[in-house]
């Protein structure tokens, strides 16, 4: 059976509201690891070879939630900190009511 986090700390909110400090403070103070719904849709540009602009970030996760669900970037999250083996997570980035439903489950 894979390790799964412990605890996962999951930020929303609106642009500049602080989740980025937030982030820092988790992860300078208590050793959270970060991750990034974000980060995904960055992983699927670069594999594409494309660049990352907010242009071909805001089509990419358009793409990814048409073809696989509104919850995919919280799935593909979840599933990169199980593959890392993270015991305590914040996850920032989370867009989608479906992505915090996913998560929340777990």
């Amino acid at each position: 059976m894979e390790k799964q986090p412990k605890i996962v700390i999951g930020l929303v909110g609106k642009m500049c509201a602080g989740k980025g400090e937030a982030v820092q403070y988790l992860t300078k103070k208590y050793g959270f690891i970060a991750s990034s719904c974000s980060d995904r849709i960055r992983e699927e540009i670069r594999s594409r070879g494309q660049e990352i602009t907010r242009e071909n970030l805001m089509q990419t996760a358009g793409e990814l939630r048409a073809l696989f669900g509104p919850a995919v970037l919280g799935i593909k999250t979840w599933e990169k900190l199980i593959e890392q083996g993270v015991d305590k997570a914040v996850v920032d980035s989370i867009r989608a009511i479906e992505e915090v439903e996913f998560l929340k489950k777990q």
